[in-house]
Parts: structure tokens; C-alpha cells; sequence
């Protein structure tokens, strides 16, 4: 399983807030001293409220992030993956058949997946041609210049995966750097040709390939291939009620065992 960091940071921002004074209770400290009952008082200092607090924050840090999962094993992949998917195979596509310079295609439903594979049309191209092509059960574009685009546009999809290529001109796998990239910033590459898949905790819109290209004069071509859309197997959640009294019961512990301590 690929390690991919796509969490929302939004925990440690609020231990950071920290830092600002915590308020006091307005409580005059010359009257409680006149009662007997003082000493009784446990006493926390302001290091130790903010201690508290943070471990309080720290536990319930789950319920504030996503995250994107990546695998590079497909049967990894595939253990996470619902069965009732979309698995495009290309089958029937041979060089140039049936896509020779489409700028869109449609492909699906399958399930209620459905997807559309396009190409970028604001650069001219040398040789005046832009779109998709198609290659032996796989998808390309027509210009090794071009990124290859996929946007979902059927049932929410939480899990995709399929072979990333990079390509010579006739469809070729060669060893150069391709990148994967979903539209919720999360980024991969590989060399050469080879299976990556994601989950994530939220809807995946759209995700773009591109063969890295060594200069303006040497290219190469992006090449998709059996590529399933689906969603992701969901873990059980652990209900925010029970982060919320799991954290403040051991803090109310903590501070009892401070109060007995004289």
C-alpha cells in the first residue's frame, strides 16, 4: 500500500489556538482562601489545562480528516473495492479504431459509473491535430504533448485503478516518468507501465495522466488500461459521541487523580 498525506490539517491548527490565554472563571481568589473548604480545591495549573485540552483535541483529530489511500498491488486494490464496479477493458480497439482524434469520449454506465476521457484544446499542436486515440485494448491521445483527462459523470466514485503507461509514438511502453494526478491533489508517478489504485473518503471528480515529456522535441504518450471505477469498501466509523466521551471521561479522571493528590 502506497503512503499518499492528503489530510486536512484542520487539528493542527486548533492546537496551535492554544497559545492564546485561557480565560479564567472571574473567580476572586481572596474569598475562596476565608473558607475552610479551600485546600480541598485541586488545583491545575494553566500548562496542565492546556495539556488537557490538547490531548482532548488530539483524540478527536480523526473525525476532521480525509485521506486518499494508494496502492500499487492490484489485489491489494481490489480487497477494498465493492463488487459491483466498472471495469473498462477497451475491448474491440485496435490502433487508430475507433478513436483517431475524438476530443471526447463517453464510456459507461456500468453499476451508474460512467466517465469521459477528453484531451485539453487551447495549444496548436505542430502537426495541427489534437484528441484521443486509440491503441490495443487501451487508451492514448492523439499528441504525446497532450494530458489525458478522465471526469466522472455517473454514481459517486470513491475507488478507481488501472495500468498507467508511458508510450513511444506506436503505443510502446518506455521508461520514462508518468504521472497520475486526482483532482483532490493527490499525486503519484511511476516508470515504464505499471497498476495504481486509489480509495478515498470522498468523491474523486476526475483524475489526469501525463507521460513527462524530456523536452519540446522528445515526447512521449500517456496510455490508460484496465481500469476499473468504483466505490470504496467503507470502514466502520467510530461515532463522534463516543470520541467525545472517551476523551472527556479520561480527562475527568485525570483531574480527579490530581485532585487526591495533596
Amino acid at each position: 500500500m502506497l503512503s499518499i498525506s492528503n489530510v486536512i490539517q484542520k487539528p493542527r491548527r486548533f492546537i496551535l489556538s492554544l497559545k492564546k490565554p485561557i480565560e479564567s472563571n472571574h473567580l476572586d481568589t481572596r474569598e475562596l482562601k476565608k473558607h475552610s473548604f479551600n485546600s480541598n480545591i485541586p488545583k491545575v495549573s494553566t500548562m496542565k489545562k492546556k495539556q488537557f485540552l490538547a490531548v482532548m483535541l488530539l483524540a478527536q483529530a480523526p473525525l476532521a480528516s480525509a485521506a486518499t489511500t494508494g496502492f500499487d498491488n492490484e489485489v491489494d486494490f481490489l480487497a477494498q473495492l465493492n463488487p459491483t464496479y466498472y471495469l473498462e477493458e477497451f475491448s474491440g480497439s485496435h490502433y487508430g479504431i475507433p478513436l483517431s482524434g475524438a476530443l471526447t469520449e463517453n464510456y459507461g454506465a456500468v453499476y451508474g459509473y460512467s466517465w469521459t476521457a477528453s484531451v485539453p484544446n487551447n495549444w496548436p499542436p505542430a502537426n495541427g491535430v489534437v484528441g484521443l486515440f486509440s491503441l490495443t485494448n487501451a487508451l492514448t491521445t492523439w499528441a504525446g504533448e497532450d494530458t489525458l483527462t478522465i471526469t466522472f459523470t455517473g454514481n459517486p466514485v470513491t475507488a478507481l485503478g488501472g495500468i498507467f503507461s508511458s508510450t513511444d509514438i506506436n503505443g510502446a511502453v518506455i521508461q520514462q516518468k508518468v504521472t497520475v494526478n486526482l483532482n483532490d491533489n493527490t499525486s503519484v508517478w511511476l516508470t515504464g507501465s505499471a497498476f495504481r489504485g486509489f480509495t478515498s473518503d470522498f468523491a474523486i471528480l476526475s483524475l489526469a495522466i501525463d507521460a513527462v515529456d524530456v523536452n519540446l522535441t522528445t515526447v512521449f504518450w500517456p496510455r490508460l488500461e484496465h481500469f476499473y471505477v468504483g466505490s470504496a469498501i467503507a470502514a466502520v466509523p467510530i461515532p463522534a459521541a463516543a470520541w467525545l466521551f472517551g476523551s472527556g471521561l479520561l480527562g475527568l479522571l485525570s483531574l480527579k487523580r490530581r485532585g487526591n493528590i495533596r
